[in-house]
């Protein structure tokens, strides 16, 4: 698989684990457990969903573009 690949589905899982974090707060299944998205949700989900997506969006960013460098390499491996 290549790097653009693995990033697609970095971002993929984290949009789900929105997704599922939503339900099963709103459902009372689970609570937030970190604090800065605990009082995004408060916010309301948008926000929540933004600064989510964010994350996961510059986390799969960064590793689509460090997969040639060395410190990444490993990472990219799996």
């Amino acid at each position: 698989m290549g790097a653009l690949a693995k990033s697609f589905l970095l971002f993929v899982l984290n949009w789900l684990d929105a997704q599922l974090t939503l339900f099963w707060v709103h459902s009372n299944i689970a609570s937030e457990g970190n604090g800065l998205m605990s009082q995004l949700i408060k916010l309301g989900d948008g926000p929540f969903l933004f600064v989510k997506l964010a994350i996961g969006a510059f986390a799969a960013y960064t590793l689509y573009r460090c997969a040639e460098c060395n410190s990444c390499s490993p990472s990219m491996l799996l």
